[in-house]
């Protein structure tokens, strides 16, 4: 819950620096550093305030607005020492992607945080698209940021099947709302960027192209949430759960009865 929520919205915050500085002076700025860790420090404090937290805020305690200029360049080790290794984590990854990306990609989004819907005869899918962007030929290109890594549609891991057909479900939804088709959807992958390398030593994969959306492919992704919710439904009206046969570890991670789980044993860990 904390790592998505904090990468999302600070490159939320990043995205709109950029509109605001180029509406003010007529350049738009990408945040530096600086700006970055002041926006990643207000988000926390939103969700810190809505009880979503790493499993660590770090050996600091209470961080104060003059510790901003010393940590927001700091490398990954030194912000796990003052904030933990996850937000350490969330952050450095953040700056990553803002130093690589920002330049080419802020010019050229339309709109974030876009809300596409999918009504049916008893119920209504909705989903959040992260980035609206146009390419170089002016189409448009639909973004989601994942923490998964390329690795994971390399070999065809359950998180990718399910982002892919997500993605799926966005471009035909945008078509039909709007009449335009996406030339292409775009799952970042925020996994691949390390926080522990320099920037000059990153892979430089991150990006996974989902560039072949057509009207079949949207009915498959819809059927496959339709057949999920009918199992939600009748194991609601049964009262009869079925268990995961083997949870991953990112499910795992922000699954509230991780400790009592009676599938999986989840390794103890402070706090």
């Amino acid at each position: 819950m904390y790592f998505g929520n904090v990468i999302h919205q600070v490159l939320d915050r990043a995205h709109i620096h950029y509109k605001r500085t180029l509406f003010e002076t007529g350049n738009g700025e990408v945040p530096s550093d600086l700006d970055l860790f002041g926006y990643f420090r207000s988000v926390e404090k939103g969700l810190f305030a809505r009880s979503i937290s790493p499993f660590s805020r770090g050996p600091s305690g209470k961080l104060e607005e003059k510790d901003n200029a010393d940590l927001c360049s700091a490398t990954y080790d030194t912000l796990s020492e003052r904030i933990g290794n996850e937000r350490a984590s969330a952050f450095v990854k953040i700056r990553l992607f803002n130093s690589i990306y920002g330049k080419d990609l802020y010019p050229k989004i339309v709109d974030t945080e876009c809300r596409l819907d999918v009504a049916e005869k008893d119920y209504s899918i909705t989903g959040v698209v992260d980035v609206l962007k146009h390419d170089e030929l002016d189409n448009i290109e639909i973004w989601d940021y994942k923490s998964y890594k390329s690795s994971d549609f390399d070999n065809n891991s359950p998180f990718a099947r399910d982002a892919i057909l997500q993605m799926q479900v966005y471009c035909r939804t945008y078509e039909l709302r709007t009449g335009i088709k996406p030339s292409m959807g775009v799952i970042v992958c925020i996994g691949d960027l390390d926080p522990k390398l320099p920037l000059k030593k990153q892979s430089g994969k991150v990006m996974h192209n989902v560039d072949k959306i057509s009207t079949d492919d949207f009915e498959i992704a819809i059927n496959e949430f339709r057949k999920t919710i009918e199992d939600i439904r009748k194991s609601s009206i049964d009262r009869l759960w079925k268990e995961s046969e083997s949870p991953d570890d990112q499910t795992c991670d922000a699954c509230p009865i991780r400790w009592s789980c009676r599938t999986k044993e989840y390794p103890r860990r402070f706090p």
